[in-house]
């Protein structure tokens, strides 16, 4: 960690960092920061790290942004997760499920109320976010057996993320007009690493690894933020998003924000009236 991560954590009171929620590989940790007033216990927000599932990490520039989030009386839980080559599908969704496991086993010991649990992942984090709010409960992930009981989210707020690696070179030809073949046409690409295959080899395989496939009533309330400037990840794989749970879950809350011209992880997510904004959302779940 770098000397200006480690002097913005001690910004905040009450971190417990590296925090191991799993046994099975390193990078199953995570970070908790309480807010500087009160004793708790706090509601927790679920934060997970973008980074094209090959890197990132709970103390990245975008997770510490977020930990402003803390002045409204909220703890965060910044999660690391098993990254490629070892990320492979599902390993990323068994690890947050893991550390959802983990957070309402012991959640008291840091100070958290943990009834109720809302997701917040930025690009390939929102990804992970959406799956497993899609699936929470279920045995989705076998090996977790008795655990996925607890698995179980209350809402999701997704930033600039992805809901089908199938169709992002579709979506950004579609966007941009221009021919786009990063995502999915080499073994070595981000998306491929993290399947395990060629996605443009095989788009139905890849399908399984979308959040799409999976939404279903009852599904969360949903907070969807995107930038139409995108050009790592097309602000279309938000709409898809938005839509699907429109047309599957009528009944259910689900907010789709473009920003005009931003662009993938622009500063314009992380101001402070956004922030408030996004605090608003998180009251309507954990208070009313």
């Amino acid at each position: 960690m770098s000397n200006h991560e480690t002097a913005f954590i001690k910004d905040f009171q009450n971190s417990y960092e590296n925090i191991a929620y799993g046994t099975n590989h390193p990078q199953q940790t995570m970070n908790i920061t309480l807010p500087k007033e009160g004793k708790g216990p706090f509601p927790v927000v679920v934060f997970i790290h973008g980074g094209g599932w090959a890197s990132g990490d709970k103390q990245s520039e975008n997770a510490l942004k977020i930990l402003s989030i803390t002045k409204y009386g909220y703890a965060v839980a910044s999660l690391n997760y098993r990254l490629t080559p070892d990320g492979v599908w599902p390993n990323q969704i068994y690890d947050v499920k893991k550390a959802l496991y983990f957070l309402r086993k012991y959640g008291a010991i840091y100070h958290l109320t943990t009834e109720k649990l809302v997701l917040w992942g930025v690009s390939a984090g929102a990804h992970i976010a959406q799956v497993v709010a899609a699936t929470g409960g279920t045995n989705y992930v076998s090996a977790l057996k008795e655990e996925n009981k607890f698995t179980s989210v209350q809402g999701l707020i997704s930033l600039f993320g992805i809901s089908e690696p199938a169709y992002l070179d579709d979506d950004i030809e579609k966007q941009t007009g221009i021919p786009s073949t990063k995502h999915g046409s080499t073994p070595e690409c981000r998306p491929c690493l993290m399947t395990g295959f060629v996605i443009n080899e095989n788009k139905e395989r890849a399908l399984e690894m979308g959040s799409i496939r999976y939404i279903h009533p009852p599904f969360v309330p949903t907070f969807i933020q995107h930038g139409t400037g995108d050009l790592l990840v097309s602000y279309l794989q938000s709409v898809r998003l938005q839509k699907i749970i429109k047309e599957r879950c009528p009944e259910q809350e689900v907010i789709l924000e473009l920003f005009p011209e931003a662009v993938h992880a622009d500063d314009a997510f992380y101001k402070e009236e956004n922030l408030l904004h996004i605090k608003e959302f998180l009251d309507k779940i954990y208070f009313d």
